[in-house]
């Protein structure tokens, strides 16, 4: 991944504020850059650029307390323990978005904290030391592979074992100094990250040393009481950050199904809920709430206003009918790489998959081998997920299987076309609608999946209905509503050989 210049000034204050708080304190780097470097990018490539420079910072901090060997002895098993759930937090890492875990993360600290201030004590860390010993040192590691934070955990434990200051550095340190490198590992394994995104890592490793430095030699004016306060406002700080941040990442997420909406809900309104008269001002209220009237001066779907790039996605292409195998192809693929992103962040990097993935030819591409794979994750135009692009290349030769069986991949996912609007499955809010599932959508990700396709969901089978134009869910009273209306009536489906049962 490529960086602006200006990224690099904040990643080199990043790195600099990250070490000299672990120098002062005994741990917190990775506490400290991780959430700050992904504001900048993903969590995958924070972790990554924290490589170098935590295995350094890690290994100066343990030794600056005293003798390693002698810490080595007297902590060895915590950190074996870290390294099994480190290893199993990392592989989910690579697997699946693990932002929610931050939250998991944080509302964790706070119950400590609460438990701490109410003079609670968690006695059986002492009364149970191995399995006390087993239960943290896991569930740091798990933590640390998932979000790159693993201290709050081992503070926890340290400060019931009634460990001393030196104690508790050495045992933090040493536990994420196994962890790191188990996950180092992993992700070279999966080949997870690029030289350049390593190259500013041991550049960095300059910068981290002058703070580390710095943060050292003002730790020795700290006294003990005056250190605990400084563990317990930094873990407070922490988790309130943490907190903040996957409420952000949920309304994130929110913010990117809102536009997969299914809009029939507003049509949908049970009369129970009052008089018809009643019935019709509610629909309207409602059906106005989701409308947005631009500087143009033409009344749009809500969610295409706020972005250029979602209101020529709005109005030219969105809900408008598609025949064609590759464009069809090309959005159930983009549909995947969405998952955990918004769909602006794929619309922006749409060229480039275009080009990454000649054009989303399956035919071309079932001849992608290992050494493409290697070329797409290192190319920063797209999202590189390995999960990801090697479902592209399985899908690929799923979709030969379906034109060989079918005559076309046209004529399979128009044999899904609805016959009348369908209602919701799952929960849903009258005043604010969400992504909605129907029967048909089940029923095609079940299908597709049954014949080996990945990456496509009920959500997602059914984001791909509305953008291709299966289903018309404009709002109403959306002036592209009727346009693509017009053209659905217009649009021949191609030969169908393929007849569904939707009411199965």
């Amino acid at each position: 991944m490529n960086f602006s210049y200006e990224a690099l000034i904040f990643f080199t204050f990043i790195f600099f504020l990250a070490a000299f708080i672990h120098g002062s304190i005994g741990f917190g780097f990775p506490m400290v850059a991780t959430p700050l470097l992904a504001l900048f990018t993903d969590l995958q490539t924070a972790i990554v650029l924290t490589f170098i420079p935590t295995l350094l910072v890690n290994l100066i901090s343990i030794i600056s307390e005293g003798d390693i060997l002698l810490a080595a002895r007297r902590h060895l098993s915590l950190a074996l323990f870290a390294i099994l759930g480190s290893a199993a937090g990392t592989q989910i890492l690579l697997s699946v978005n693990s932002d929610i875990f931050k939250g998991l993360l944080g509302i964790v600290i706070l119950i400590y904290l609460l438990v701490e201030k109410t003079k609670l004590e968690l006695s059986w860390i002492r009364s149970y030391p191995r399995l006390s010993k087993f239960a943290f040192g896991v569930s740091a590691g798990l933590l640390g592979g998932l979000t790159n934070v693993m201290a709050p955990v081992l503070i926890i434990y340290s400060l019931e074992s009634k460990h001393s200051k030196i104690e508790i550095v050495q045992a933090a340190n040493l536990c994420f100094l196994f962890g790191k490198i188990i996950q180092i590992l992993l992700f070279t394994l999966n080949d997870e990250f690029t030289l350049n995104e390593l190259s500013i890592s041991s550049v960095m490793l300059i910068v981290s040393s002058i703070g580390l430095y710095v943060g050292i030699a003002l730790k020795k004016k700290i006294n003990e009481r005056f250190y605990q306060k400084i563990i317990r406002a930094l873990l407070f700080t922490l988790a309130a950050v943490l907190l903040i941040q996957v409420s952000v990442w949920l309304i994130h997420q929110e913010s990117r199904q809102n536009q997969q909406i299914h809009m029939h809900t507003v049509q949908q309104l049970p009369l129970t809920w009052g008089a018809g008269h009643f019935n019709q001002r509610w629909i309207h209220l409602m059906t106005h709430k989701h409308l947005h009237t631009a500087e143009d001066g033409i009344t749009r779907c809500w969610w295409g206003k706020d972005h250029l790039d979602y209101r020529n996605y709005h109005d030219v292409e969105w809900g408008r009918p598609v025949s064609k195998d590759f464009r069809l192809f090309e959005k159930i693929c983009l549909e995947g790489f969405q998952s955990g992103l918004s769909w602006l962040t794929i619309l922006r990097k749409r060229e480039n998959f275009r080009h990454a993935f000649s054009g989303f030819d399956f035919n071309k591409i079932t001849g992608f081998d290992d050494n493409n794979v290697s070329q797409l994750l290192q190319n920063s135009g797209i999202i590189r997920h390995r999960g990801k692009i090697e479902a592209t290349i399985n899908n690929a030769h799923r979709a030969l299987e379906l034109v060989e069986e079918f005559g076309s991949l046209a004529a399979y996912i128009w044999g899904w076309e609805p016959a009348s609007p369908e209602p919701h499955i799952g929960k849903g809010e009258y005043s604010h609608p969400i992504p909605s599932i129907t029967r048909t959508s089940q029923l095609l990700s079940k299908d597709l999946k049954n014949r080996g396709w990945k990456f496509i969901g009920p959500t997602t089978a059914y984001a791909f209905m509305q953008a291709m134009g299966l289903v018309n869910d404009h709002m109403e009273g959306c002036a592209i509503r009727e346009i693509v209306e017009s053209m659905r009536s217009e649009f021949e489906p191609p030969n169908q050989q393929f007849c569904r049962q939707s009411s199965d």
